[in-house]
């Protein structure tokens, strides 16, 4: 009997570059069974075959591209999902989800331990995978609620998003993330002709044995006292600068009441940290009062997590090492 996932459709809120998108929870070999194939055709006009036995009569094919086709089960073309140069190399979904089960289980990492998060765009083009490793690979940073290892994979079979792989932190208790600061656990490529998918257990590893020096790392931030000109300042310049007027208000806010919001008045040409904001929601944990550098992390953290867009959810969390840097944490 087929294996089944938890299944969440998310297409009435988050997308993928404009597609909605759904995502399956489970282990690794439920999981498995919800990635789909695809294979490559001429980008051509193509007019039905005269018998059931006979191959679509093919003209005008375009020299320069080839269209991307979902199969089904038997491998037989479901839908079109996008147009790729002659020299791209397709690499299926699949085949990073098994690099990525080996490289984990040569890393000695329990599989039958492992929590899989699979989002798939509509048509499957685009695939983000994250698996959440056990226990044993957790700490608590200090406020009760540890931190869990995370590999996360990205991948497109239409050449809309890179192949990455990255190591990131996630708290449990809200499903918020917080991007590894070891640099040799992320690795970008292009799918040219040459692409192959690589061999990420050293990015595992690596990730593994930066525990340690992530624990002292995160309980140092949040010994690390933020007081209120201090955040103002940061929330004003540099947040508002790179994320925007609204994101730094939202985050003034959690940091100030542990809830989310949205503007009161959208034409207040005040700053963030003046600007009146109603309140929406609660936060899951978070303090009533952000005073060190760990809280206001997680209240970034919490931001990223709600950008509609996959993609940007991710990017937005890389950005937060950075962002905590301009607020002066680490400490030079």
């Amino acid at each position: 009997m087929k294996a089944t996932t938890e299944t969440r459709l998310k297409s009435q809120d988050f997308h993928w570059l404009g597609e909605p998108v759904v995502q399956h929870c489970g282990t690794y070999d439920q999981v498995a069974e919800e990635i789909p194939y695809f294979g490559r055709r001429a980008f051509a006009l193509y007019t039905a075959p005269a018998a059931e036995d006979e191959l679509p009569f093919l003209m005008g094919e375009n020299p320069y591209y080839d269209e991307v086709i979902r199969l089904h089960e038997l491998r037989e073309q479901v839908v079109p999902v996008g147009i790729v140069s002659k020299s791209y190399k397709l690499i299926q979904h699949r085949d990073l989800f098994e690099s990525a089960v080996r490289a984990l289980d040569e890393a000695d990492v329990p599989l039958n331990k492992v929590s899989v998060f699979l989002t798939l765009t509509r048509f499957g083009g685009r695939m983000a995978l994250r698996f959440v490793l056990p226990e044993a690979f957790s700490f608590d940073p200090g406020d009760s609620h540890p931190l869990r290892l995370r590999l996360e994979c990205f991948n497109s079979v239409d050449g809309s998003t890179r192949l990455s792989f990255l190591m990131s932190w996630y708290r449990l208790i809200c499903s918020n993330g917080l991007a590894a600061r070891v640099t040799l656990a992320h690795e970008t490529m292009i799918h040219t002709e040459r692409a192959e998918v690589p061999d990420i257990r050293a990015l595992i590893i690596a990730g593994i044995e930066s525990i340690a020096d992530e624990h002292a790392y995160f309980g140092r931030a949040i010994t690390t006292r933020i007081d209120d000109a201090m955040l103002r300042g940061w929330i004003d310049g540099e947040l508002k600068k790179r994320w925007g007027a609204l994101a730094a208000a939202r985050t003034f806010l959690i940091c100030q009441t542990g809830f989310d919001g949205v503007f009161s008045d959208p034409f207040d040409k005040q700053s963030p940290s003046q600007k009146s904001m109603r309140r929406t929601e609660r936060v899951p944990r978070a303090p009533l009062n952000a005073d060190n550098a760990y809280a206001v992390a997680q209240a970034l953290s919490w931001i990223a997590g709600q950008r509609l867009d996959v993609q940007e959810q991710t990017q937005y969390m890389r950005e937060i090492p950075q962002l905590m840097q301009a607020l002066n944490w680490p400490a030079a």
